[in-house]
Parts: structure tokens; C-alpha cells; sequence
């Protein structure tokens, strides 16, 4: 095979994964080198042909559901990124192909770049498709959620689903901002339509997280400054980007939908739920206000909600938003990890949750407490001395104490029946 210039192409093979990698035949022996100056050149012609041509070759996927595209790209050399620019300046469609029914279905190239952090490609790649596709065809790459059965374990369950959500999780800002803007612009979403932040149908099927939770989950903390808007009130810094205010994601959205384990969780909850101390801390931070400040001293208050599911204002008209995710609920759960159990301290944040389930505690949780210690130790008391006086007089029926027992022992029952079903809620 000859190119155009005159570049011979030898006999051999390639695994395009491992592109540039090839394997040459000579003299009946193979030998496997990397394709460089005329052979990289022929061979890059080829697949380029082949691509622009629409031979089927070319459209045909592997055992894994990818195609020679996804294959260019998960290869993540220059050479093979390179030629995947080209590909796409060539045939814009090839941005829309998706890996077919399998482990990585409707895993597209914006996916794949986006965990390779090849953010100057993948803003080329959503430039050339905001081109030179349809508004329709540019939506349906953007709402494309990678759902197959590879994205249903760890890490991968916390990258979301969608392009969007995949660069909230791995910090690129300037991806996330650019497929916001091209919203804004009516070049991906029709006016009136919900923004990628807060669209339920972009929301990811296995944990429900939205762009905004797949930021906190991965403690991406500038990213969720970025779509949440936080120090927006100040004048932006010199090269500082922003998201459009109309698009900004509410800090306190939940995650969509019923998850399992990641129902309805806020982003501070997560982020408790999680162990992360750090994102923890700094969406704290985020909800202080100032009371005062006098000279090195200040005061600060901080609202209730999410944090202890006694302030109303945690509760909002729908229930099922109140879920036992409370953040004192979150960090006495015996089932909690270690570091979601060490926001209890003293040490985190000035014991501010100490000090709070201490307050419980010393206001009516330890009357209750001993309360049912006392009942259960009179029940016990009782009940035993009865047995004692039936086995030693046999005729003996001390009904006014029976009947106590008996209605003692039933109350007891159904306060264990109640604290089953709250701790399995």
C-alpha cells in the first residue's frame, strides 16, 4: 500500500489500542516497532481513508461493543490522538459513535477523553461538533450516558453518566463551562429547557448524581465552586472562568431518584456519607454567616438544614427528601465508615457536631434512655419475682401483678418493633 506522497506501506499488522504499536513482516519473520516518519504517515493515511470512505471495516465493533474510533482514542498516545482530531475534522460524525451493547455501552469519545484529562482535545472535538452537526445530533452527543455494566463498579460508579458529569469528576473546568455555554447559546438545549446541572434525564442511572455530586463524590472542590457559583459575589479574577448565572446548580439538590444507598443525598451529605473531611469542612464553610467580628475574633451561625433533621427547615413538603440523610443521622450510624464516624469529634470544626448530639443527649435523649433501661430492669425485677412466688405456691394468682407484667412486656415489644423499623428507614 502506497499513500499520495509516495509513502510504502510494508505487510503487517495493528491493534489500534496500541497505536502507534504495529507488527511488521519480513523475510517470513515478524517483529513488532513502533510506526514512525513514512510508515506512521501511510498508515495514518489508510485509517483515513477507511474512515472517510464508510467502509464497513471501519464501522464494524469489536468483541467489546468499541470501534476502531474509541479503540484511537483509548490508545492515548499523541500519535493516535492526533489522528483521532484529524478523523473527526473529517467525518464530524465519528464524534457521535457510541460503544455498542456491552460492558462500555454508549461509552463515546467525550467520555473516554475526559478520563484520559485530554481537556484541549475534547474542547476541539465539542467545537467541531457544534459546527458542523444539528442541534438535534449535538444534543443527543451531550445526553448520551454511559450505562453498561463496567460503569456500575467502583471508581467508574461515580463518574455519572454523561460528558458533563465525567468532567465534573475529573476537574476539567473549562470542558464543563464550555458545554454549559453551548446550552446558553440554544446550540444544545431549546429555551425553557432545565440546565445539564439539574436535568433529571442527565442524572446517572446507577446513583442518581447530577454533575454537581460527581464533582463533590471525586473532591473535586474548584469544580464545585465552579458549578455551584460559590464567591460569584466577588469581581472575577483576571483568566477566571465562570458559568452563566441561569445555569448555576443549586447547592442543595439531591441526587435523583430512588439509589439504593445514594438516595436523596444533598452534596454536603455525600460528602459525609462518603468519609471525604476535607469537602466536608469545605461545604460547611461555604453555609457559615458572620454574626461579628471584633478584631481577631469572630462569631459565625449555621443554618440546620441537612445537619439535624430536628430543624424544620431540613424537612421540606416532600418526605421522601427527609430520608434519615441528615448529617448527625449520617455520622452516629454505626454502619458509617471511620472517617464519616470521625466528624463526630471534638477535633472536627470546633466539636460543633459533638456539642450538638451532646445537647441531645443532655436535653431529652438520655431521659428516654434511662426510661426504657428503668422499664425493662422493672419488667425483668418483676417478672422474676413472679416466677419465684408461682413455682413456690402454685396456687398463688397475683393477677394485679400479672397484668402489669404482661402490659409492660407487650409496650416493650413494640418499642423494639419501632426501633427495628426506624433503623431499617
Amino acid at each position: 500500500i502506497v499513500d499520495p506522497d509516495g509513502n510504502e506501506l510494508p505487510p503487517g499488522t495493528v491493534n489500534l489500542y496500541a497505536y502507534p504499536m504495529c507488527t511488521i513482516k519480513s523475510g517470513g519473520v515478524e517483529r513488532a516497532e513502533e510506526a514512525t516518519g513514512a510508515t506512521l504517515e501511510a498508515l495514518g493515511w489508510l485509517i483515513a481513508e477507511l474512515a472517510v470512505g464508510a467502509h464497513a471495516a471501519f464501522y464494524r465493533p469489536d468483541a467489546s461493543g468499541g470501534l476502531p474510533i474509541h479503540a484511537l482514542a483509548i490508545a492515548n498516545t499523541e500519535e493516535s490522538l492526533n489522528l483521532v482530531v484529524d478523523l473527526c475534522r473529517g467525518n464530524p460524525r465519528l464524534v457521535m459513535q457510541a460503544h455498542g451493547p456491552g460492558l462500555f455501552l454508549h461509552e463515546t469519545l467525550l467520555h473516554i477523553l475526559a478520563v484520559n484529562r485530554q481537556q484541549d482535545l475534547l474542547l476541539e472535538l465539542l467545537r467541531q461538533a457544534e459546527m458542523r452537526l444539528s442541534r438535534r445530533q449535538f444534543a443527543a452527543l451531550l445526553d448520551l450516558r454511559a450505562d453498561g455494566a463496567f460503569f456500575s463498579g467502583s471508581p467508574m460508579l461515580f463518574y455519572g453518566a454523561t460528558a458533563l458529569g465525567f468532567a465534573a469528576s475529573f476537574g476539567l473546568s473549562r470542558v464543563a463551562v464550555a458545554i454549559l455555554d453551548a446550552d446558553l447559546r440554544g446550540a444544545a438545549r431549546r429555551q425553557g429547557e432545565p440546565s445539564r446541572l439539574s436535568c433529571a434525564a442527565c442524572a446517572c442511572s446507577y446513583t442518581g448524581f447530577l454533575p454537581l455530586h460527581c464533582a463533590v463524590v471525586n473532591g473535586q472542590i474548584p469544580m464545585y465552586d465552579l458549578l455551584a457559583g460559590i464567591n460569584y459575589e466577588k469581581a472575577a479574577a483576571p483568566g477566571e472562568i465562570r458559568v452563566a448565572v441561569p445555569l448555576l446548580a443549586e447547592p442543595s439538590q439531591r441526587t435523583v431518584g430512588n439509589v439504593g444507598m445514594w438516595s436523596h443525598l444533598t452534596p454536603l451529605q455525600l460528602a459525609a456519607k462518603i468519609g471525604d473531611v476535607a469537602m466536608t469542612k469545605h461545604l460547611l464553610r461555604n453555609r457559615l454567616v458572620l454574626n461579628w467580628k471584633w478584631g481577631p475574633l469572630s462569631s459565625y451561625r449555621l443554618d440546620l438544614a441537612q445537619i439535624d433533621s430536628v430543624n424544620p427547615g431540613s424537612a421540606t413538603s416532600r418526605p421522601q427528601e427527609h430520608n434519615g440523610n441528615d448529617l448527625v443521622e449520617l455520622v452516629a450510624d454505626f454502619r458509617a465508615r471511620l472517617q464519616t464516624q470521625s466528624l463526630l469529634l471534638p477535633e472536627f470544626m470546633q466539636g460543633f457536631l459533638f456539642e450538638l448530639v451532646l445537647q441531645k443527649w443532655k436535653r431529652y435523649t438520655r431521659y428516654a434512655f434511662y426510661s426504657q433501661r428503668a422499664a425493662e430492669l422493672i419488667y425483668l425485677v418483676s417478672l422474676t419475682w413472679l416466677s419465684f412466688q408461682l413455682k413456690l405456691q402454685q396456687e398463688y394468682r397475683p393477677m394485679y401483678i400479672a397484668v402489669p407484667i404482661l402490659a409492660m412486656g407487650l409496650l416493650l415489644n413494640c418499642l423494639e418493633v419501632l426501633f427495628m423499623v426506624l433503623w431499617w428507614r
